[in-house]
């Protein structure tokens, strides 16, 4: 099986001979769709943000007893690569890249979206049929799935668990007392609704 990415063209000569050659090509979207049906799926999408996110949800995981899978969309620099591998975890942690609309090929059991900014206009045309392909992404969610994204995002769907989050607005989740102490201490109360957690 060869994999390949959108940033390959598809006139690329190797490309090609894969194809002429019998192989089985396959876009990587199409093998983390695949993969999304067999494992419990965090799927982070968004035009910024979605790295970082996608690449702290991996770390908290591999840093638990939950352990997970995770496909990110940059180097991370304390594991020194994009792909964590697991033989325990059933847990799967995914970069759902818009680009080319390759998210719409996932079946995420949590779906994360950070933000919905006008981003590859070549590719959708307009900012409304971008918003709109990302809540088509949310509406993949499987059943007794969930949905977290940012507050102000039209993407609430009573078929599911929905939770909205910010920084600063009255959210499920939003941040209250934020602090940095000393240049890297971090001291934060997150709220929820009308609980406080520390």
């Amino acid at each position: 099986m060869v994999i390949f990415t959108p940033a390959v063209p598809k006139s690329h000569s190797e490309l090609t001979h894969f194809r002429t050659n019998g192989f089985d090509v396959l876009k990587r979207s199409e093998v983390l769709g695949e993969l999304s049906k067999t494992y419990q799926t965090v799927a982070v999408a968004g035009t910024h943000g979605k790295t970082t996110t996608s690449s702290i949800i991996a770390h908290l995981l591999r840093s638990s007893s939950k352990d997970c899978n995770a496909f990110l969309g940059g180097i991370s620099s304390n594991y020194n690569t994009n792909l964590l591998t697991s033989t325990s975890s059933n847990l799967m942690v995914v970069e759902a890249d818009e680009f080319d609309r390759s998210f719409l090929t996932l079946s995420p059991d949590v779906a994360i979206i950070t933000s919905v900014d006008a981003d590859h206009l070549d590719i959708y045309g307009s900012s409304d049929e971008m918003l709109n392909s990302f809540k088509l992404f949310s509406e993949r969610v499987t059943e007794n799935g969930t949905s977290i994204y940012r507050f102000g995002l039209p993407f609430e769907d009573s078929s599911r668990r929905n939770f909205t989050y910010s920084v600063s607005e009255e959210s499920d989740y939003y941040t209250s007392q934020l602090s940095i102490k000393t240049g890297s201490t971090i001291s934060i109360c997150i709220r929820h609704r009308q609980r406080w957690r520390m």
